[in-house]
This record gives C-alpha cells, structure tokens and sequence, in this order.
C-alpha cells in the first residue's frame, strides 16, 4: 500500500514537473511574441543608407509595411474597436430601436437632428486639428533638439581627441590615454543617464580601469564628473592657456549638451495640453458615429474605424517622439564616439609619421 501511494505521489509529481517546465518553456515563447507586438521600436530612427533613401523617396513609401502596420494596429485596437462597437450601437438603436418606440433622434420627422450632429461635429473640428498639429509639432521640436546635441557628441569627442593627440607632448603619453578614456565614456554615461539606466559597472567595465570606475559609480552625477576629471587632466598637462581654452569649449559644449538632454528627459509639453487634447479627440471621436449615420448608414463602424486610426496614430506619433531618448539612434551615435576615440589614439603617430616625410 505505502509503495503504491509512493508511486503515485511520484507519478503526480512527475506530472508536475512535466507540467511545469512546459510551462517554463512557453513563458519565453509568450514574452517574445507580447515584445514583437510592442509598436515603441517602430518609432526609433536609425541611420539612414543609400537604399533607405531611395526606399524613401520612391513611390513604395506610401504602401502599408506589413507587420510593422500590423504592430501598429494592434497597439490602437482598443480604442479602435471601443468607437465601432459606438457606432454599431448607434446603427442599431437608428435602424430598430426608434422603430420600437425609442426616442427618435435619427431618422423620420427627427432628421434634422442628425445634421445637428454633422453642423457640431464640422464646428469643432478645426480645433482637432490644431491641437494634434501643434501636439506633433511641439514633439517634433523636441526630438529635432535632442537630436542635434547627440549629433553634436560626435564632434565634441572627435575634437578633443584630435586636439589632445597633436598638443600633448610624448612624455605625457599616460595622460593621453587617461584623456582618451574618459572621452570615450562621455557618450555612454550622458546615455545611461538619460534612460535612466543604473548598469554601469556592466556598461563600463572595459572601458575605465577599476579605480575609475569604482569613482563613476560613487558619484551621483556621472557625465558632470566625467567633464570635470578631463578638465583636471587637461590642466595638469601644462599646455599653452590657448590650447587649454580650445579644449575646455569642447568640454563646455558637452555640459551644456548635458544640462539639454536633461530638461528634456524631465520636463514634458504641459500635461495639461496633452491631456486636454487627448480627451477632445476621444469626445470628438465618439460623437462622429452620430453626425455619419445619416450619410453612410451601416458603413459607419467602416468609417469610424478608419478616422480613429488616422487621428489616434498621428496623435501618438506625438506622444511617441516627445520622449525622445527612446526613439533616437543613441547605441549607434555611441559606437560612432568610441570607435573614433580609438582611432585616433591609435593612430595619431601615423598621422606624425606622415608629416615627417
């Protein structure tokens, strides 16, 4: 009797195990596909090549990119399904419930109500469109200004580098490289620091040596003190006060990149516009069943369905870009800014080398 329950106990337990790592293994399967219908990387704008520019300016840019319209889609289905289950219940109290004895509000002696509708609906959506153009505008400009101080990173690394290997003189050859170091984390710290990310130990450990990142990671504002220990080193190499002055502008842009990127990762448009605009174009949306019935009948859902996707995705086209740090190509303007730092450490020699001859 004891062996039997034995054996059933690890029948059962077997059973559970089996269970359980089958479900272990779908829980990836369920995250991947959950990830692949997150749209946000949709918006990330990576370089562009020769091919995406006459991909861009062809004909083709028009045509819907299938499974990246599909994530779209899908990312809008709520609000989308929730304005054509509205206009499916305004089709069926127009064409039965008022037969039935309902309040008239569509059709017969009453039809003039429902050009009410269209006459408010026309009235209000001049302000529509105001808010979402300048609710994309104002994003826009967000994105275009964090855009232009993580441009302007390539050029910051790539001058001190290019100053600091022709100024510094051979002795001096230790503190170079200690300049080339912390020029090369300057990118990926204001990265870290504008996602918010916590990783630098991980991010950074082939990039500093071990005492200096040990500093990094004690400090509280990482590119700050990143800024102020290249400015100390720049001024123990003794340079001509010209030479130093060159420098310290690069490093002067970079804090004021710094202080930029951080009142954009801080300060939204004012929640209260966004806010506002998005609940005008919900109200908005809602009543557009009432003033279309008249004209298109039971193709209202149809309709309703396409005008909720065009407002709502320009609308989040806006909310998607006004954070900026998220869409822009950071890991690439990055790698650009380590690898030219590298380059130019290693071979400034050859550039010395060439002039001798």
């Amino acid at each position: 009797m004891t062996d039997t329950v034995i054996n059933m106990s690890s029948s059962v337990t077997g059973h559970l195990n089996t269970r359980d790592s089958v479900q272990l293994h779908a829980i990836p399967k369920i995250s991947a596909i959950r990830d692949w219908f997150q749209h946000e990387e949709l918006f990330i704008d990576n370089g562009f090549t020769r091919q995406d520019w006459i991909y861009h300016r062809s004909w083709r840019r028009h045509l819907p990119e299938g499974f990246a319209f599909i994530r779209v889609l899908h990312s809008l289905g709520y609000p989308v399904f929730f304005y054509v289950g509205v206009s499916l219940l305004v089709c069926v109290y127009a064409q039965w419930a008022e037969d039935a004895g309902a309040p008239k509000i569509f059709t017969h002696q009453n039809a003039v109500r429902s050009q009410r509708y269209y006459i408010a609906l026309l009235l209000t959506s001049f302000a529509v469109g105001l808010l979402i153009v300048f609710r994309t505008n104002s994003s826009y400009a967000r994105w275009w200004e964090a855009r232009t101080h993580w441009g302007g990173m390539l050029g910051i690394t790539r001058n001190i580098m290019r100053q600091c290997t022709c100024w510094f003189p051979e002795e001096q050859q230790d503190k170079l490289a200690a300049v080339a170091r912390w020029t090369a984390v300057l990118t990926p710290l204001l990265k870290m620091h504008c996602r918010w990310q916590t990783d630098v130990h991980i991010q950074l450990k082939d990039r500093l040596l071990s005492h200096e990142l040990a500093y990094v990671i004690s400090v509280k504002h990482a590119p700050n003190m990143a800024a102020t220990v290249l400015t100390q080193l720049i001024a123990s190499a003794n340079l001509p006060e010209m030479l130093q002055i060159s420098v310290d502008q690069q490093i002067v842009r970079y804090t004021d990149s710094v202080a930029a990127c951080e009142r954009l990762q801080k300060q939204p448009i004012p929640v209260a516009y966004t806010r506002h605009t998005s609940r005008f174009l919900l109200w908005w949306l809602t009543g557009f069943p009432f003033a279309a019935w008249s004209s298109y009948g039971w193709v209202t859902p149809f309709v309703t369905a396409v005008v909720t996707f065009l407002l709502l995705g320009v609308e989040n086209i806006g909310i998607q870009i006004e954070e900026p740090f998220e869409v822009l190509p950071i890991e690439a303007i990055t790698a650009a800014c380590i690898a030219s730092v590298h380059e130019i450490l290693e071979r400034h020699h050859e550039c010395k080398e060439l002039l001798r001859r």
